[in-house]
Protein backbone atom coordinates (compact mmCIF):
# COMPACT_ATOMS: atom_id res chain seq x y z
CA UNK A 1 0.00 0.00 0.00
CA UNK A 2 1.50 3.46 -0.56
CA UNK A 3 0.51 6.68 -0.14
CA UNK A 4 2.11 8.68 -2.23
CA UNK A 5 5.92 8.75 -0.06
CA UNK A 6 9.29 7.58 -0.73
CA UNK A 7 8.93 3.60 -1.28
CA UNK A 8 11.98 1.20 0.35
CA UNK A 9 12.97 -2.40 0.23
CA UNK A 10 12.32 -4.22 3.45
CA UNK A 11 13.97 -7.52 4.15
CA UNK A 12 11.52 -10.61 4.36
CA UNK A 13 11.48 -13.05 6.16
CA UNK A 14 11.92 -14.46 10.20
CA UNK A 15 14.66 -13.61 12.28
CA UNK A 16 13.99 -15.06 15.07
CA UNK A 17 14.23 -19.35 13.83
CA UNK A 18 13.79 -21.74 10.99
CA UNK A 19 10.41 -23.65 12.37
CA UNK A 20 7.28 -22.27 13.49
CA UNK A 21 5.02 -23.87 15.21
CA UNK A 22 1.30 -23.59 15.80
CA UNK A 23 1.33 -25.26 19.52
CA UNK A 24 4.26 -22.72 20.37
CA UNK A 25 1.74 -19.96 20.31
CA UNK A 26 -0.75 -20.98 23.09
CA UNK A 27 2.17 -20.04 25.75
CA UNK A 28 2.82 -16.98 24.58
CA UNK A 29 -0.67 -15.43 23.24
CA UNK A 30 -3.22 -14.12 25.90
CA UNK A 31 -6.75 -15.71 25.62
CA UNK A 32 -9.46 -13.99 24.39
CA UNK A 33 -10.95 -13.70 28.04
CA UNK A 34 -8.44 -11.78 29.91
CA UNK A 35 -9.19 -8.87 31.58
CA UNK A 36 -7.12 -5.25 31.01
CA UNK A 37 -4.92 -6.48 34.57
CA UNK A 38 -4.33 -10.06 33.34
CA UNK A 39 -3.15 -8.31 29.90
CA UNK A 40 -0.81 -5.57 31.89
CA UNK A 41 0.70 -8.49 34.04
CA UNK A 42 1.64 -10.31 31.03
CA UNK A 43 3.01 -7.61 28.93
CA UNK A 44 4.77 -6.41 31.81
CA UNK A 45 6.29 -10.01 31.94
CA UNK A 46 7.57 -9.75 28.80
CA UNK A 47 9.70 -6.52 29.95
CA UNK A 48 6.45 -4.08 27.66
CA UNK A 49 4.76 -1.24 29.31
CA UNK A 50 1.28 -0.96 29.46
CA UNK A 51 1.52 2.38 26.65
CA UNK A 52 3.49 -0.20 24.65
CA UNK A 53 0.51 -2.95 25.19
CA UNK A 54 -1.83 -0.37 23.68
CA UNK A 55 0.17 0.26 21.05
CA UNK A 56 0.91 -3.13 19.88
CA UNK A 57 -2.78 -4.22 20.29
CA UNK A 58 -3.78 -0.64 17.90
CA UNK A 59 -1.53 -1.91 15.66
CA UNK A 60 -2.70 -4.99 15.18
CA UNK A 61 -6.34 -4.03 14.95
CA UNK A 62 -5.37 -1.72 12.34
CA UNK A 63 -3.28 -4.30 10.26
CA UNK A 64 -6.64 -6.46 10.52
CA UNK A 65 -8.87 -3.19 8.77
CA UNK A 66 -6.34 -2.94 6.12
CA UNK A 67 -5.06 -6.01 5.11
CA UNK A 68 -8.51 -8.18 5.61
Amino acid sequence: MQAGGLGYDVPAGRRDGRISLASDTRTELPPPTFNVNQLTQLFARKGLTQDEMVTLSGMQELQHMVFL
